[in-house]
């Protein structure tokens, strides 16, 4: 049997956090690793578990997801982030794919969260329907 695909969850808001554990919990192919409610956790969580994906919030307290982002490239993590932000303007979206985000959803659009997460797993970038209509194509 294959093992599971491992997913951390960097998010301030603990109501979303936990729904977001739920979500991965209904699959069989995934397990949630670990959470953090911060970056400077998620920073330490992600070197100590190695999450194949990491959903990080652009604005988290301590270290937000584009410092976050800027860590992990520093270290060479090979764990894959998609941002899951309320803000979905053209700076932060062109910043975070700079820094290496394989993909960029809205919080207003969770129903594109798997989809995400298999394009990622599949060596693809994924963006939402709101940041493209938002921001343009992105690569």
């Amino acid at each position: 049997m294959r093992k599971p695909h491992t997913i951390l969850i960097a998010e301030d808001y603990e109501r979303l956090r936990n729904q977001m554990v739920s979500w991965v919990g209904m699959k069989n192919d995934f397990v949630c690793v670990s959470t953090a409610e911060d970056g400077e956790d998620a920073l330490r969580k992600i070197q100590l578990h190695e999450p194949e994906i990491a959903f990080v919030d652009i604005t988290m307290p301590k270290l937000d997801g584009i410092g976050l982002l800027e860590r992990l490239m520093e270290i060479e993590s090979p764990t894959k982030v998609i941002i899951l932000s309320a803000h979905c303007n053209e700076m932060y979206v062109r910043i975070a794919v700079q820094l290496g985000c394989c993909g960029y959803i809205h919080k207003s659009e969770p129903e594109e969260i798997w989809d995400a997460v298999y394009a990622v797993l599949a060596g693809q970038k994924y963006f939402s329907k709101l940041v493209v209509d938002s921001v343009g194509e992105l690569k």
